[in-house]
């Protein structure tokens, strides 16, 4: 007995010296009396009983397993029965994360960013999932940038961000090989934008003409509707090459793979299908922008606008239309009902809905 009780007691310092799981020190008992087995399975014998309430110290973790020490006896809890109570310094860490993601620090400067302090995160508590979502989210959003600068032909900022997604995801072939397309400009300027002219008159039109017409013009539509009669989800090869311009003190957004000049700000305000064309029809005496051919676009030139993946403003458009146009009626009727079709951004695809309901609108023009 003594010769076990020194062989504990000598694994236990060996298991405080180097197998603790730091950061997540403590666990405490959730269900009325659990069982500890002796090893990380329940298979295994059953070599204590705890109760509810009670608390011990993490010594390691295997799988869905914690080891734990029960008056010097070695055993195993499994996780799904257990709360695993984290220390104070690791949750001020990842505070001090979240501060530097929210602003934008995810990488630099050094000894400032966010990514470093959610790896220290992940070595102290190497399943955080929460550092793990960030870290992800940092990939991700460096790569909205990345294509945004690509699109706007800014290619030194788009390889930027393509390398410092790579920093933090290495291996991702996708990546790498839009890493090399910006190297060559021209390339990109020659084979991924293509000059789309789209129909500006409206039509009445039918639930199959809007799938052929998503597949016609290779528009994304990453929503699957297709189980109401719909299109299905689609990523096609639409790119755009947006230009911000400042027209007579009016912000608007001109798209040269489309040749059409869009009202950056969508009015606050949604509004019934009816309402939409009047309220273009006002823009259009008041000039707005210094011109008055302005009006409600298109199920096609609407439909150009959706991104295949959500942007910055969690909306399936380029973050320069803001967080406002969430859904945004065209100026087409559904060949059913008193009904037009729209597009959501937020769901990311093309719907028909009662011309009574309230949706945005953004106004467009033919510019060249």
């Amino acid at each position: 007995m003594k010769t076990k009780r020194w062989f504990q007691t000598g694994l236990l310092l060996l298991l405080a010296l180097y197998g603790e799981v730091s950061g997540a020190e403590m666990l405490i008992i959730t269900g009325d009396q659990l069982n500890v087995r002796s090893g990380p399975a329940r298979t295994h014998d059953v070599v204590a009983v705890v109760k509810k309430e009670e608390k011990y110290k993490i010594l390691q973790k295997q799988g869905e397993w914690y080891q734990i020490s029960v008056e010097g006896t070695l055993g195993w809890v499994f996780e799904q029965a257990v709360k695993v109570l984290y220390d104070t310094s690791l949750q001020e860490v990842l505070a001090q994360a979240d501060h530097y993601f929210q602003i934008n620090q995810f990488t630099t400067p050094p000894e400032a960013n966010a990514y470093d302090l959610y790896r220290k995160v992940l070595q102290l508590d190497p399943e955080n999932a929460h550092a793990q979502k960030r870290i992800k989210q940092m990939a991700h959003t460096y790569k909205l940038w990345a294509e945004q600068a690509s699109q706007q032909g800014e290619y030194e900022k788009a390889r930027t961000f393509y390398q410092r997604y790579l920093f933090l995801i290495p291996e991702d072939q996708e990546v790498l090989s839009l890493l090399q397309q910006t190297e060559h400009p021209s390339a990109i300027s020659g084979n991924a934008l293509q000059i789309r002219r789209l129909r500006s008159d409206p039509l009445v039109c039918s639930k199959q003409g809007i799938t052929a017409m998503v597949q016609k013009y290779g528009f994304h539509h990453p929503a699957d509707w297709s189980k109401h009669g719909l299109s299905f989800s689609i990523t096609g090869n639409m790119r755009h090459d947006y230009k911000l311009m400042n027209a007579q003190g009016v912000q608007v957004i001109l798209d040269h793979a489309t040749g059409l000049m869009w009202q950056q700000n969508a009015a606050a305000n949604s509004m019934s299908w009816p309402a939409a064309f009047e309220h273009v029809t006002n823009f259009n005496r008041q000039g707005y922008a210094g011109y008055t051919d302005w009006r409600v676009p298109t199920i096609e030139e609407l439909a150009s606008l959706i991104e295949p993946e959500k942007t910055l403003t969690k909306l399936y458009l380029t973050p320069m239309f803001g967080t406002i146009p969430l859904w945004c009626w065209s100026a087409d009727r559904a060949d059913s009902g008193q009904k037009a079709w729209y597009v959501s951004f937020s769901g990311g695809g093309i719907q028909e809905l009662e011309l009574d309901s309230a949706l945005f609108v953004l106004a467009v023009r033919t510019y060249q």
